[in-house]
């Protein structure tokens, strides 16, 4: 009977995620650089945005603009350039997807969880344009990895890394706020964790994260709430709020976004989680996932809602 082996030490998976990662990283800038398509309009939006720095636009927060005029000083003005930042900060975000596997699970599960987050189809899509979902993304994952690791210290770094990523995240889109409701979730499904609810850290942090926010309001409140007015306006509550055929839509377009076989486990997950208690981590990740795209299915029926508005969800 052979009873070799074959299982990879530490070391042997990093050397996988390094090598994995790095080759997709220079295989979607070789496609960058092959591109030959115009801006889309959003993209061609932000660019316009980045020629003139400010604390706010039209629809959307700043960062976006701050990312993309960065990498136009460094690279230069043309589309390459513009979309340039995009399949580095999604690399970044599956490192951060890496340490959130192993810190939960073991190295193993962070390594295979990062490669197929890279290898997502939506991440896949977004790696070769530039949007706001982009550093969305990256800053929900960083979040999420400081909030993991505050549940389990008493040290106040964690609370100081979860306010800036949050911070930051609002500052890349206001979807970010998702991440209270997801917390707020995740303490009623825990009760063992509901001594967080009275740990000044987490008020901490999230207090300091909006505080980065202000420069944005008050940007918007010289400039007649320009983006909260655009953002409201998105959600289209004005009409008849029944729209089950965009909620199908909506529910339709998940298949696409995380893939067809991930989204399948993830329902599963869900239902088996309905039927039996699951390992805390476990509990952990469906409170910060199914919620938003919960929220946003409801969203979907009542008005309408764009693929990508759950995107955090699959981090």
């Amino acid at each position: 009977m052979n009873n070799t082996d074959y299982s990879l030490d530490n070391r042997q998976w990093l050397v996988l995620l390094a090598s994995g990662l790095s080759a997709l990283l220079a295989l979607r800038i070789v496609a960058l650089g092959l591109n030959q398509t115009d801006l889309f309009f959003d993209e061609a939006q932000y660019w316009f945005w980045s020629l003139e720095p400010a604390f706010g636009y039209y629809s959307k927060p700043p960062l976006i603009a701050w990312i993309i005029g960065l990498s136009t000083s460094v690279c230069g003005m043309s589309e390459f350039c513009v979309r340039l930042p995009s399949p580095f900060l999604h690399t970044a975000t599956a490192i951060g997807v890496f340490f959130i596997g192993r810190q939960l699970y073991d190295i193993r599960t962070g390594v295979i969880s990062a490669l197929v987050f890279a290898t997502l189809p939506g991440v896949s899509l977004s790696s070769g344009i530039i949007s706001t979902d982009v550093p969305l993304l990256l800053f929900w994952a960083v979040a999420l990895y400081a909030f993991i690791r505050l549940t389990e210290t008493r040290s106040w770094w964690p609370a100081l890394l979860l306010g800036l990523a949050f911070g930051a995240g609002l500052n890349a889109k206001y979807a970010m706020a998702w991440f209270v409701v997801c917390t707020v979730v995740y303490l009623v499904m825990t009760p063992e964790r509901r001594w967080l609810a009275w740990d000044v850290r987490l008020y901490a942090a999230l207090g300091f994260g909006t505080l980065m926010l202000v420069p944005n309001v008050l940007w918007n409140l010289e400039n007649k709430f320009a983006t909260l007015s655009h953002t409201a306006d998105n959600a289209k509550w004005g009409g008849p709020l029944v729209h089950p055929q965009k909620a199908l839509e909506f529910f339709g377009s998940q298949f696409g976004v995380f893939g067809p076989i991930l989204f399948t486990a993830l329902l599963i997950i869900c239902w088996r989680a309905m039927r039996q208690k699951l390992p805390e981590a476990d509990r952990l990740l469906i409170a910060f996932s199914v919620p938003v795209v919960v929220f946003i299915l409801i969203q979907a029926f009542l008005s309408r809602a764009h693929a990508n508005w759950a995107a955090v969800a699959y981090v």
